[in-house]
């Protein structure tokens, strides 16, 4: 595979996922991964509406969020 900043994200999140006796790999795990992502994504959205945080934050930190979802695609 490539060593793209994508893989090497992906190995390190699957790396955490086999320390825990999981796998990024398993389609429900997988699901349950995106979809606590997803949840974490809503946080950013309502700290951002509230002024919390500004755009750029919620840009950077969003665009990590993604980068991380994405990660059971790069396995």
């Amino acid at each position: 595979m490539a060593d793209t900043p994508q893989q090497r994200l992906a190995e390190t999140a699957e790396a955490w996922f086999l320390a825990q006796q999981m796998t990024l790999t398993d389609p429900a795990a997988a699901d349950t991964y995106r979809a606590t992502l997803d949840l974490t994504r809503l946080m950013l959205e309502g700290s951002l509406a509230e002024g919390l945080i500004g755009q750029d934050e919620f840009q950077h930190l969003t665009g990590m969020i993604e980068g991380l979802r994405n990660a059971p695609n790069s396995l």
